[in-house]
């Protein structure tokens, strides 16, 4: 079953995550969509036209039922980190003495109170807030691939 949010058609029961991404001068907003496969799309339209279109097919948990405050999936969150990571080639995570985390396509050094490159190679900013396990006193970067293999 497909229903048409903006332009688009989407089977409701395959989206996975949405996350918005406000409107520029020379772009229109746009929801980023990442579907069950882990196929992604835009959606170029509002929030509120994503939240219309898709209420009917979102099933509260029973915490907000009760009107308890929702508490994120850390869980989900990291497992889909983790995935979008690997997949664009990365393979370790590493967090610096000040908290910020990393992601490496190569094993990164302790250099002070960074963990740096041996040479010129690619890493990425990764949410500080998630995998609270990876802290400065690590002694080794953490494998992502050992990490997916845990969840």
């Amino acid at each position: 079953m497909l229903i048409k949010i903006g332009l688009t058609y989407l089977d409701p029961y395959e989206v996975a995550m949405a996350s918005y991404v406000a409107a520029t001068k020379l772009d229109p907003e746009y929801m980023y969509v990442t579907l069950r496969s882990g196929a992604e799309t835009l959606v170029y339209c509002s929030q509120e036209e994503f939240a219309d279109a898709m209420k009917e097919y979102i099933v509260s948990p029973p915490e907000a039922q009760s009107g308890a405050p929702l508490k994120p999936d850390q869980d989900a969150d990291e497992e889909v980190t983790l995935m979008e990571l690997a997949l664009d080639g990365f393979s370790y995570l590493a967090r610096d003495q000040c908290g910020e985390l990393f992601a490496y396509k190569e094993a990164p050094i302790r250099n002070g109170a960074i963990w740096d490159l041996p040479r010129d190679s690619d890493f990425r900013h990764v949410r500080d807030d998630l995998f609270g396990f990876i802290s400065w006193s690590d002694e080794t970067p953490r494998s992502i691939d050992a990490l997916l293999d845990k969840k």
